[in-house]
């Protein structure tokens, strides 16, 4: 049996690098089209002043297309990571083969396993900032 080397450490960093760059690319893409969306249901303009509520759900919306648009990138990263080293040549070697590879074994939807705990764990982290904000406004004294 072949034993882990040091750069066992380090797999699924290759992944991590490309769903990053995939999700700063689609973050700074989607999120002025949201919020520019958001700011006309809300009516504003675009030189207008700061609503926060348009902002908090323009950043959530992009946040969560963002998130699922990168999340297979996660879940080939983890099987990457959690594959044992046997004597076989290992399934998970590139980021495109193993994408591949895990569609045509698992189905497609594999692919998403998972992302449901994503989305609610997002929705939460929006809740709560939205809450702390709303708060700090209220206990803040008049100027």
């Amino acid at each position: 049996m072949r034993k882990e080397s040091t750069f066992a450490a380090f797999k699924g960093m290759r992944a991590n690098f490309y769903r990053t760059l995939v999700h700063q690319f689609l973050a700074t893409k989607l999120y002025p089209v949201c919020r520019s969306d958001a700011n006309k249901q809300a009516g504003i303009n675009e030189l207008g002043g700061f609503d926060f509520g348009s902002a908090f759900v323009s950043s959530t919306i992009a946040r969560l297309l963002v998130s699922l648009a990168t999340y297979p990138l996660d879940v080939v990263k983890t099987k990457m990571m959690t594959e044992v080293a046997h004597e076989f040549e290992p399934k998970y070697n590139k980021v495109g083969s193993s994408l591949r590879y895990i569609r045509s074994t698992e189905g497609f939807p594999a692919l998403y396993r998972g992302a449901v705990f994503r989305v609610y764990s997002l929705t939460l982290q929006a809740l709560a900032v939205n809450g702390a904000y709303k708060y700090l406004v209220a206990e803040q004294p008049e100027s």
